[in-house]
């Protein structure tokens, strides 16, 4: 059962006592080098002499017990200097994910990686949340007078008091309350018009936004208080800054706040910098471009730097904290993106 080796890696031995426990630590090897690259593992058996589990001077980073304990691993326990941690056998991602635990200690980028599964796993258990709370005939009885004859929920046939439309999510106050229930529905706007209702939309849209807050709640805290429901946010009630913190790293875009609409229209200053003669569209800027816009009642604009501070649209200070904020959580995006092959 030895996997490729490489001497720069954490050692594991599984150590099993039966068949079946074999083909499980063999699945759980698979799943430590699939998910934490960790290809230095070896499934040994628990049932040979104490003696033969030091193959000196190749002792592991960690043992770890799958399955019924024996005389050997016994004494491994009390007399081994390598750590030992017994594992009960049920799914391998978790089992694996215990082994990357203990392992990370010895690599920073091994612990980067068992920090992206975990917060995977956080996602997960987000969504399986709302799926179990939305499974019961009460609540299907009381959302289905939200859906409109097209099994959609636009928001159209909701009556509850406090609600305040937007283009595409609604929001619910309640004065006595510290929290706002943010829905996002069905509908689809762009370039400042209602264009269409996409089923499912809403939902796919929430989850997203569900998924990226969780990601980058390290950078800078957010307002997300749960997700009861795939449509659903309760969320913190914030005072907003009616700016639009749009940052860019290619030279595109079809809005007539774009940088390549502004472009064409012969703009050489987008949002207080300066932009060089002959670019393209969908040419990579030289670094990410932070362009904000307002958010007004009737339509959007670029602005500069200055002219948000200038204007009294915010504080320096509070812009300054938005910005690297901005520029921080742009970058970890692209991260993501590039270890997935994404643009």
């Amino acid at each position: 059962h030895q996997r490729k080796q490489t001497n720069m890696q954490p050692r594991v031995h599984l150590l099993v006592s039966s068949d079946d426990d074999s083909s499980f630590a063999t699945a759980v090897c698979e799943n430590l080098e699939a998910r934490f690259g960790l290809t230095n593992c070896i499934v040994r058996s628990s049932n040979v002499p104490f003696e033969r589990l030091f193959p000196s001077p190749d002792l592991p980073l960690l043992y770890v017990i799958l399955g019924k304990s024996t005389s050997t691993t016994s004494r491994l326990e009390s007399e081994s200097s390598v750590p030992t941690i017994n594992l009960s056998p049920s799914v391998p991602e978790e089992v694996a994910l215990s082994i990357g635990k203990m392992c990370s200690l010895a690599s920073a980028e091994l612990r980067r990686k068992v920090q992206n599964a975990v917060a995977s796993l956080s996602q997960a258990r987000v969504v399986q949340d709302a799926q179990w709370k939305t499974a019961s005939p009460l609540y299907k009885n009381a959302i289905g007078k939200c859906y409109d004859k097209k099994n959609q929920i636009t928001g159209d046939k909701i009556t509850v008091e406090g609600r305040i439309r937007g283009k595409v999510r609604d929001r619910y106050m309640c004065s006595t309350s510290s929290v706002v229930a943010l829905v996002t529905t069905d509908r689809q706007s762009g370039f400042d018009r209602a264009l269409a209702q996409v089923p499912f939309k809403g939902a796919v849209l929430n989850m997203t936004s569900a998924f990226w807050f969780e990601q980058t709640k390290h950078i800078i805290p957010n307002h997300i208080v749960k997700i009861p429901h795939p449509y659903v946010t309760i969320a913190k009630k914030c005072n907003v800054f009616p700016i639009e913190f749009v940052v860019r790293s290619y030279m595109t875009g079809s809005t007539s706040t774009s940088i390549w609409k502004n472009y064409q229209n012969g703009v050489r200053n987008y949002c207080g910098h300066d932009l060089p003669e002959g670019m393209r569209k969908n040419q990579k800027l030289q670094k990410n471009l932070l362009t904000p816009t307002t958010k007004e009642e009737t339509h959007d604009r670029p602005i500069s730097a200055a002219d948000i501070v200038k204007e009294n649209w915010m504080s320096q200070e509070d812009f300054d904290v938005c910005a690297k904020a901005a520029m921080d959580v742009f970058a970890f995006g692209q991260e993501v993106a590039a270890r997935r092959g994404v643009i």
